[in-house]
């Protein structure tokens, strides 16, 4: 992608963009598309029969995002209601329109400023942050998959999807939070949060090794509460109380220090958001010590010493 402001510029963007798009794809096509300021990225989770029943599982909000990829999502996203149920609408019409079938994300650039969305494409796959999707509506989007590739038709209505929580995921990359470098090696410890309202997905695990050839993220953490002030709580106590990855940089760091940041807590930002507050956010890190996880064990033995054996032990 390159942006464009002033006509002058049209003849050497149009050609870096050809020469990037055939060095990666074998093909130098490429689209003009309107550019917006602040955008968000919103898009629709989306399942269908070969009945013509469509229906949609609400929105994500998939905004924040480093080298236009994603790093965060979170179900439902911060927009008013009326513009909810019209976006939403709008991506089931459309997938009926096609004929689609099986789960499917219509995705959509949305603009603050003018309260407009853009379509931007279809992704005809299950996607990573499908999870959070499922924490907030209850449903198995996997099964529904396979129950409409065999021909059985949709099992709810729109009418049944009510989502009742908010749920929040992010992507723990293998990288160098500070400049997005690739970190490979062998992940000499790896453990994983625990609790209520937590999912973790893991694609490594101790002992393995991260190597350089292929993309870099191989965890996901899902954390869900009844609503988005709740998620996030959950959220931080997973990022800073019983994950621990050694041997490899992670964009753990990072992570915490957006969902700790204000304007995010007020959903305020856009993708611009990693760029526009790096420096800020980068000096929020603080990197966990040994003597840290000393301090913890010894403020737990305290605890217990002054309030006795528990029930739960």
């Amino acid at each position: 992608m390159v942006r464009v402001d002033t006509p002058d510029q049209i003849p050497g963007a149009l050609a870096q963009a050809r020469s990037e798009a055939k060095k990666s794809f074998g093909n130098d096509t490429v689209l003009v598309e309107k550019y917006i300021e602040h955008g968000r990225h919103i898009e629709v989770q989306v399942v269908a029969d070969e009945y013509r029943h469509v229906v949609h599982l609400f929105e994500r909000e998939c905004t924040l995002q480093r080298r236009n990829q994603k790093i965060i999502e979170e179900a439902p996203s911060t927009l008013e209601n009326d513009l909810r149920q019209e976006i939403c609408v709008t991506a089931a019409r459309l997938m009926r329109r096609i004929g689609y079938t099986s789960a499917g994300a219509v995705e959509f650039l949305f603009d603050p400023a003018t309260q407009s969305f853009y379509f931007l494409e279809v992704n005809t796959r299950l996607q990573v942050e499908h999870g959070i999707t499922e924490l907030i509506t209850g449903l198995d989007i996997v099964g529904i998959m396979l129950d409409v590739a065999e021909g059985k038709p949709l099992p709810i209505k729109q009418i049944d999807v009510v989502p009742n929580r908010c749920a929040l995921e992010v992507r723990l990359n293998a990288e160098d939070p500070k400049t997005f470098g690739p970190s490979f090696g062998k992940i000499t410890r790896l453990r994983t949060p625990l609790g209520p309202n937590v999912r973790v997905l893991l694609g490594a695990a101790e002992g393995e090794d991260i190597p350089p050839y292929y993309d870099s993220l191989f965890m996901l953490l899902m954390t869900s509460g009844a609503d988005r002030a709740d998620a996030l709580r959950v959220m931080d106590r997973a990022l800073t109380g019983d994950l621990r990855i050694e041997g490899i940089k992670t964009l753990a760091p990072l992570l915490l220090s957006i969902i700790r940041h204000p304007k995010f807590i007020a959903g305020d930002f856009s993708t611009k958001f990693i760029d526009q507050h790096l420096p800020e956010l980068v000096s929020g890190f603080r990197e966990r010590t040994s003597e840290d996880e000393m301090l913890r064990v010894a403020q737990y033995v305290a605890e217990i010493s002054a309030l006795g054996p528990q029930s739960w032990m």
